[in-house]
This record gives structure tokens, sequence and C-alpha cells, in this order.
């Protein structure tokens, strides 16, 4: 699920990808209403990054932020920090990508700050790679905003760290030089 999940737009096949999130709900022992929220979450995300890549639809847009709405209500009682933050960050992705209307950065942000809070919180969910990448999204969302001294803030903080992923990605290293 995982590996499809991350395909290219070229290569990505929303079908195949939900089949195989299907056989892991289905493979998994102790599956719990977390569980199926971080599989939604996720395909919500697939599938928004798929609709950018294709055109900005008005139906399509307005099916996603349905199916986002509905799914905080579904699994309004469960508690869980991952299936939590990938449900930010489909928000987030939602936002960045299909949302029209000057309040998107405020939004995106919002989320992604929530999703970097989980993080912080939940140390054993986020053991380095979501964190690095949630940080470097937020400095991304920041450059966007222009409030160039946050980005810089933020990628300072993560390139400092240490975390070798971050510093491997050559777009947000491009985007601490330029700042």
């Amino acid at each position: 699920f995982e590996l499809l999940r991350g395909q290219s737009m070229k290569n990505f096949n929303e079908d195949v990808v939900r089949e195989f999130g299907r056989k892991y709900l289905a493979a998994k022992q102790d599956k719990t209403p977390a569980d199926e929220l971080y599989i939604e979450a996720q395909m919500l995300r697939s599938e928004m990054i798929s609709i950018g890549a294709r055109a900005q639809n008005v139906e399509e847009r307005e099916r996603i932020f349905t199916k986002l709405s509905r799914l905080r209500e579904r699994f309004k009682n469960v508690a869980h920090p991952l299936a939590e933050y990938w449900y930010h960050h489909a928000w987030a992705q939602y936002y960045a990508a299909l949302h029209e209307g000057e309040d998107f950065a405020e939004h995106m942000l919002g989320h992604l700050l929530k999703t970097l809070e989980i993080c912080n919180n939940s140390p054993q969910i986020c053991k380095g790679g979501e964190r690095a990448f949630t940080v470097s999204k937020i400095a991304e969302a920041y450059y966007g905003e222009s409030d160039f001294q946050k980005a810089f803030e933020m990628y300072d903080g993560l390139f400092k760290s240490g975390d070798i992923e971050s510093q491997k990605r050559f777009y947000h290293t491009t985007k601490f030089v330029q700042i």
C-alpha cells in the first residue's frame, strides 16, 4: 500500500492502491478504526495529488472536500496519533493543491502545524521522516507566503538537526539557499 501510494502520477493507479489498502486492512489482525482512518486519509491525499496533476476540476474538488469533511465525522471518536497525523496532512494537501480562495495558505499552514504538534507529542510515530517532511512543508508554506524569516528558521533548524533525509531533498535545500 505504502509503495503503491507513493508512485508518480504517471504510474499512479487509484484502483490498485485502494485494493491494496483493503488487503492491508483485511490482513491486519488487530485492526482498529484508526487504521481505517489512516488508509482513507492516505487515499484522499493521493487522490488530491492526482486531481491536481490532471486539472483543477471543480466537481472533483467539491467531492474531495465532502469526503474529507465526512471522514472527520465518521472517525470523531478515534484517537490515534498516526491516523490524526495523516488526516491533517490530507487536509493540508487539499488546501495546497485544490482549494481556491485567499484563505488557502492559512488553512494549509494550520493543518501542517497540527501535524507538527502531533509529531512533537508522539515521537514514537514520527521518528524523523514524518517530522522532517512536515517541517519542510511548513517552511515551504512560509516561503510561499513570503515570510522568509520563519521559513529560514524552520529550514535552519531542520538542517542543523542533522536530519539526513532533509539534506537529500534537493528541492528544500534549494529553498533554504534561496532564503
